[in-house]
């Protein structure tokens, strides 16, 4: 199966375009553009002026803030939904290639195209850009909450990846992001991890009970 067929299937799989035609996908996805990246090449950078839409196809990449990794992208994860309308300049966030991987972009009329070939498509969207927005409060949750380890355990479950993994770039980038020290920021994952509910594994940090 090729890079086309593949995401043809996964963007028919994705939640944000399940109820469309066949038909309407593959026309979106021969008006898009698939890209491929090495390990360490920017998929997307915030520098950008561009509006894109994209879907990992083949791989992983990382969603990165200041070089601290947020979230990890998958084939048929998708990224650029929340700006894509927006009458802000640039994209949020830079997503890094994790790996090799492939990446399907769309442009905001291909978009546009879709919801008005399929108006299901525009709840579903609406759906998730809300899901989004309970992410964010998550976000928000992690750097409000009380004790550091607290703090650092409602940050690791906002940003767990679908296997169940937190990865970071750096413990210390970690403990600047959450405004504490080094040391507490240890303390903190020993706290965690000594009461069953994480374990580390290097820079990758298991999540085992929320």
């Amino acid at each position: 199966m090729d890079a086309s067929e593949k995401a043809v299937s996964l963007l028919q799989n994705n939640p944000i375009f399940s109820s469309a035609r066949g038909h309407t996908v593959r026309k979106a996805i021969e008006s898009g553009n698939i890209k491929s990246f090495q390990k360490g090449e920017l998929v997307f950078s915030r520098q950008s002026g561009e509006k894109l839409l994209g879907m990992i196809v083949e791989g992983s990449a990382s969603v990165l803030k200041d070089r601290l990794v947020i979230s990890t992208l998958l084939p048929g994860d998708v990224f650029g939904a929340v700006t894509l309308f927006s009458s802000e300049e640039g994209f949020l966030n830079d997503v890094e290639a994790a790996g090799r991987c492939s990446v399907l972009f769309m442009g905001g009329q291909t978009v546009r195209r879709i919801i008005s070939e399929e108006p299901a498509v525009a709840q579903s969207y609406i759906a998730y850009l809300s899901e989004r927005i309970y992410f964010l409060n998550r976000r928000i949750e992690a750097f409000t909450a009380g004790r550091a380890e607290e703090k650092l355990f409602v940050f690791i479950t906002a940003n767990v990846g679908e296997d169940g993994v937190c990865r970071i770039k750096s413990y210390s980038e970690l403990a600047k992001k959450l405004d504490i020290g080094r040391a507490t920021l240890y303390r903190s994952l020993d706290i965690l991890e000594e009461s069953g509910k994480i374990k580390r594994e290097g820079k990758a940090i298991r999540l085992i009970s929320r």
